[in-house]
C-alpha cells in the first residue's frame, strides 16, 4: 500500500476557482465533504471558496491550477485533460504565481463531452429499399462487408450511386456509415462486459489495437476507459484542450530575497543574473542568487518553472559556471517539488528542499565571496521585515555590519547604486503581495508608505507602471 499524503488547502491560500489536475498517478480530492477520485489525465475543477483536501500516494503528482475559469460551472466538476494540454496547464500554474511580466491567458478550448450513450448512438437508417437492405445486413453482421463496388452491383447500382444515396438519406458516406454502426455495436458489447479483443473481432477489426484507435477517434476515449465511464453512469464531462503553442515570455526584473531554483521544462531561455547572460536549454536548471537582479526570457514554445527556494539568510551562492541538467524521467519529481514549494499541497517524498539541493549539487558555481554572502543576507532582511529597513544604513544596522561593507557588496554583485538596489528589492516584495490579490493601498502600508501616492511613485520608478496596472494584468 502506498504512503499517502493528506493536505488541507485553505481557500485563502488558493484564491479563486482551482483545477486539481492529476499529472501523474492518481489522487482523491475531498471538496466540501464530497470525495472525488482523479486519475492521470483527469482533473477536478472546484469553485472559489471551496474547502478542499487532497490525498495522494508518494509517486502521485497533483497540480493545483489557480484562478482557472471553466465557463458556467458552479459546482465541483470532473474534467478530461486532452493530450497536449500539459504544457499549458503548467504554464497556467506558474502564471498564477505572478512572476511573469504581464499576463497571457491560457488559450484553453473546452467542450462538454457527450454522455457515453449519446456518443455511440447508431447512425440513421437509409430510406430507399436497396440501401436499407445493405444497412440491415451490416447491422446484423458488422464484420462482413464486401468491396463497395461488389455491394453496389449486388443492389443493381453503381458504386457512385450507392455513395450518393447514403449521403442523401443518412448524411454519411457508406464507409462512414459502416464505421459509425460498428462503433455503436461495439459500445453495446463493451457495456455488456465483452473483452476488447472479442469486440474488435465481432465488428470487423483485425486487431484490438486498430479497433482501439478507431473507437478513440470516434468517441474520444479508448474502449476500456469508455466502458468504465459508461458502467459508472457518468454523464457529460468537459474536456480541456490547448489550442495554441506557448508564447515567448519573460519575468519582470526583480531582486529576490531568497535563492530561487528554476527549471527549463520545455524549450530554452536566456537568464540574466546581474550583468551576465546564460543560455539554457530543455532539462537545464539554475539557481537565481538572492540579492542579485535577474530577468528570465523564454523563447516561443518554452516553459520555465520555479521549483524551490532557500532563504538568502543562509548565505551567498557563487557565480554560475554551468547549469544542472535533468532527464525527462525526472520531470514528475520536479513538478511535485514545484507544487510542494509554492502551494499548501505538502507531499514530501524526498523532502521540501530536494529539487533545490539537487540543482545546487548538479550545477557548477564559483565559490561565494564575502560580498555575495552579504548581499544575500541583506536581500533576505529586506524581504522578510515589515516597514523597515528603508535605507541602506538601516540594512547595515540590522545586519550588524558597517554600512560601507553593504554599499561595496551591492555595487559588486548588483551593478547598481545602493538606493536603486534597495528600491528594487522593496518593490519586488510589493509585487509579490500584489499577485496575492492585496490592494495597492494595503501593500504600501506594509512597506511603510504613509501616503499611497508615494508608494505609487516608487513602484512606477522601478516598473514603469502604477500598481493598479500590474494588479489588472493578473486578474
Amino acid at each position: 500500500m502506498p504512503n499517502l499524503s493528506r493536505s488541507s488547502v485553505p481557500d485563502n491560500l488558493l484564491p479563486g476557482p482551482v483545477l486539481y489536475w492529476a499529472m501523474h498517478g492518481s489522487a482523491r480530492v475531498i471538496c466540501d465533504g464530497e470525495s472525488f477520485t482523479i486519475d492521470s489525465g483527469r482533473a477536478l475543477w472546484t469553485p472559489a471558496g471551496a474547502a478542499c483536501e487532497v490525498v495522494a500516494g508518494v509517486g502521485d503528482v497533483v497540480v493545483p491550477v489557480q484562478r482557472f475559469d471553466l465557463g458556467e460551472a458552479r459546482t465541483p466538476t470532473p474534467v478530461v485533460v486532452e493530450a497536449g494540454s500539459a504544457p499549458w496547464l503548467l504554464w497556467s500554474y506558474a502564471d498564477a504565481l505572478g512572476y511573469r511580466d504581464g499576463a497571457a491567458a491560457a488559450p484553453f478550448g473546452w467542450r462538454a463531452d457527450p454522455s457515453p450513450a449519446d456518443a455511440c448512438e447508431p447512425p440513421p437508417m437509409p430510406s430507399s429499399d436497396p440501401a436499407m437492405r445493405l444497412a440491415t445486413r451490416v447491422r446484423n453482421a458488422p464484420a462482413v462487408l464486401r468491396p463497395l463496388a461488389e455491394e453496389a452491383a449486388a443492389l443493381g447500382w453503381s458504386e457512385r450511386t450507392l455513395q450518393r444515396r447514403f449521403v442523401t438519406e443518412t448524411g454519411l458516406g457508406v464507409r462512414e456509415w459502416v464505421r459509425a454502426t460498428r462503433i455503436s455495436i461495439a459500445a453495446r458489447l463493451l457495456r455488456d462486459g465483452e473483452e476488447v479483443a472479442v469486440v474488435a473481432r465481432a465488428v470487423g477489426y483485425g486487431t484490438a489495437t486498430g479497433f482501439a484507435r478507431a473507437f478513440a477517434a470516434a468517441v474520444g476515449e479508448v474502449p476500456s476507459l469508455w466502458r468504465e465511464r459508461a458502467s459508472s453512469g457518468a454523464s457529460s464531462m468537459p474536456r480541456l484542450r490547448a489550442e495554441a503553442a506557448l508564447p515567448s515570455h519573460r519575468t519582470w526584473r526583480r531582486v529576490n530575497g531568497a535563492h530561487v531554483a528554476l527549471w527549463i521544462a520545455r524549450g530554452s531561455a536566456t537568464i540574466t543574473i546581474g550583468e551576465e547572460e546564460h543560455l539554457v536549454g530543455e532539462g537545464d536548471a539554475v539557481i537565481l542568487p538572492a540579492g542579485t537582479p535577474n530577468v528570465v526570457a523564454a523563447s516561443d514554445g518554452s516553459l520555465v518553472l520555479p521549483v524551490g527556494y532557500r532563504s538568502g539568510a543562509s548565505g551567498g551562492i557563487g557565480r554560475l559556471v554551468s547549469p544542472a541538467h535533468f532527464t525527462r524521467d525526472e520531470n514528475p519529481w520536479l513538478v511535485r517539488a514545484m507544487v510542494t514549494a509554492y502551494t499548501p499541497l505538502r507531499g514530501k517524498p524526498r523532502g521540501d528542499a530536494w529539487a533545490f539541493d539537487e540543482i545546487l549539487r548538479r550545477s557548477e558555481h564559483l565559490p561565494a565571496g564575502a560580498d555575495e554572502h552579504l548581499v544575500a543576507r541583506a536581500a533576505s532582511t529586506v524581504a522578510l521585515r515589515g516597514t523597515e529597513p528603508r535605507t541602506i544604513d538601516e540594512v547595515a544596522r540590522t545586519l550588524g555590519v558597517p554600512v560601507g561593507d553593504v554599499v561595496e557588496a551591492v555595487r559588486a554583485c548588483a551593478a547598481s547604486t545602493p538606493a536603486n538596489w534597495l528600491r528594487m528589492s522593496r518593490m519586488s516584495r510589493a509585487r509579490v503581495h500584489l499577485t496575492r490579490g492585496e490592494s495597492a493601498a494595503a501593500v504600501g502600508r506594509i512597506l511603510g508608505y504613509a501616503h499611497p501616492p508615494a508608494f505609487t511613485r516608487a513602484f512606477r520608478d522601478v516598473y514603469g507602471a502604477p500598481p493598479r496596472e500590474v494588479v489588472g494584468a493578473l486578474r
